[in-house]
């Protein structure tokens, strides 16, 4: 009896230690480009080139990165979707299968094609890319909706994103991400103007005069100030240690069609300052901006921005704004006055801890007030002026309490004065990976809404798979809706029905195909996106 109880206790034991070590693998952004994001592991032994990472999505593992170089912490990937990664974002990848000693020692011997080292003996993937060659993505996309009760409708959009690295003795640079998108039989807004349909976001070209002097000229997005938007103009950077000193010049694409326009003038500087400690970096950077339209002052404020990750598990974001240019509003009369006392237009702050490997938490705060253009929303200030501040708070939690089951839960509170109630949210998920079998994962979620408008609550429960090895994903979702609304005793309940499949045939070439289908009283809606991305 006394043998038999040890052995039951032991395979207790080990069926408990298998489910912690079987704790889900965690890495972060450390620092993204034009068309790589760079991934640090603890330890990146079990990777190998051509591996697919994961973010998480509604408490689903979803394909996101595939690995390209490998490092002994790190690894560089190019993404499989069109979302934006940013620094500090959490990425997941799959723990592999136990392998014998001789299986492991072989697999540890052969490097990934692309790792090399340079002089110094310093793996490339361990520090940030200084060069390369041409790089970027093109892909075509197709948005297709259906209605028993309204007119059809199809939407094109085509995408081109390139990168160009260390060209002509390493001294200059290229950036290009130029959209172009259109709906059928509408071809007479594109004749009418091109910029109805084209939008540029970034366009330019960077001339690295030494190591520590650049300048970048066309249009770019500064990650320095990203709120500022895109600059139509010159962009001059020069580092001194630590520190770097910017200053740019330029005009603001134009308000509605994203195009040029050099009436709205615009320039600025800043200070920044990076530092990177053994567990992270911090960054801060300092400007000022000054806005014009057509010569007059639109909008003049001071922009500061915080990126702080140097205490391990903690990892800190914040930014403001504060406009040093603003009119008041007369109400007798509704004439405005000059009153140039600071205002605090927007400040986002946020948090997040990595309690244990397990379990991590976050809170952020944002407070914003609209962005008033003196000049060119001169029709309409006083209705902006009129606006309160809107205030929110947003709580994370995540816990992987063993490999197989995540569970996570956002609450949100927003509010602002003069409105009859705050808006609040609260959502939930459950996520089981190796549902039934490896590769198959179930998730369920509960959206619980209340706004100024509408009640509501979202039950969602799906299906998802990753299928050869990577090349295949596909799954299946299906989502109970019911909005109340305030005003009266309106109700709306909707069935909805998604299924998705993406296919990696090569390396370079993703398909991927979303179906959803809306069934609510007296009709229907059916919404189809295919892209296909070829990556160069």
């Amino acid at each position: 009896m006394r043998y038999l109880l040890i052995a039951l206790l032991s395979m207790i034991f080990s069926g408990i230690r298998a489910q912690i070590e079987e704790a889900p693998l965690e890495g972060t952004v450390s620092y993204v480009t034009g068309q790589s994001v760079y991934v640090r592991f603890p330890v990146t032994r079990e990777l190998l080139a051509g591996d697919t990472l994961y973010v998480q999505r509604d408490g689903k593992l979803t394909p996101a990165l595939l690995v390209n170089v490998i490092s002994s912490v790190s690894c560089v990937c190019t993404p499989l979707v069109p979302e934006k990664f940013s620094v500090s974002d959490v990425i997941f990848r799959k723990q592999k299968k136990a392998v014998s000693k001789k299986e492991e020692t072989v697999q540890m011997t052969i490097r990934p094609e692309g790792f090399k080292k340079d002089s110094s003996g310093v793996a490339k993937g361990d520090r940030e890319p200084v060069s390369g060659d041409i790089n970027g993505r093109f892909s075509v996309a197709s948005y297709s909706n259906f209605s028993s009760i309204n007119d059809n409708t199809q939407r094109f959009r085509y995408t081109l994103m390139c990168n160009t690295a260390g060209l002509v003795e390493q001294k200059i640079n290229t950036e290009t991400y130029i959209t172009f998108a259109h709906r059928l039989n509408q071809w007479d807004l594109v004749k009418s103007d091109i910029f109805n349909a084209l939008r540029i976001y970034s366009l330019a070209v960077n001339y690295q005069f030494y190591r520590d002097q650049s300048l970048w000229i066309g249009r770019r997005i500064n990650q320095r100030m990203a709120s500022l938007g895109a600059v139509d103009g010159l962009q001059y950077e020069w580092k001194s240690g630590t520190f770097t000193t910017g200053v740019i010049a330029g005009s603001r694409p134009d308000v509605y069609n994203y195009g040029i326009n050099t009436k709205l003038f615009q320039a600025g500087a800043y200070l920044a300052h990076d530092f990177k400690g053994e567990s992270g970096l911090m960054q801060t950077t300092a400007g000022i901006v000054e806005q014009t339209n057509n010569g007059n002052t639109d909008r003049r404020f001071i922009y500061i921005q915080h990126v702080n990750s140097l205490l391990k598990k903690l990892y800190f974001f914040g930014s403001t704004e504060v406009d040093i240019f603003n009119k008041k509003l007369i109400k007798t009369d509704s004439s405005l006055i000059q009153d140039n006392s600071p205002l605090v237009t927007n400040l986002y702050l946020s948090l997040r801890y990595r309690i244990i490997s397990q379990l991590s938490m976050g809170v952020s705060y944002s407070a914003r007030n609209n962005i008033i253009y003196y000049e060119t929303y001169k029709t309409y200030i006083e209705r902006l002026l009129e606006l309160e501040t809107s205030r929110g708070y947003l709580f994370q939690i995540n816990w992987h309490p063993v490999r197989r089951i995540s569970v996570g839960l956002n609450a949100g509170y927003r509010d602002q004065k003069g409105t009859q109630r705050a808006s609040k949210n609260l959502y939930t998920y459950l996520s089981f990976n190796r549902f039934v079998w490896d590769n198959l994962t179930a998730d369920a979620s509960v959206t619980v809404l209340e706004t100024p408008y509408i009640n509501g609550e979202i039950f969602s429960f799906g299906l998802n798979g990753d299928l050869f090895k990577g090349k295949l994903f596909t799954g299946a979702t299906y989502r109970n809706v019911s909005y109340r609304f305030v005003s009266g005793e309106t109700s709306v309940r909707q069935h909805i029905g998604e299924m998705s499949i993406l296919w990696r045939t090569t390396k370079t070439f993703t398909a991927s195909l979303n179906a959803e289908c809306t069934f609510e009283t007296g009709v229907q809606y059916q919404r189809i996106y295919l892209n296909l991305t070829q990556r160069f």
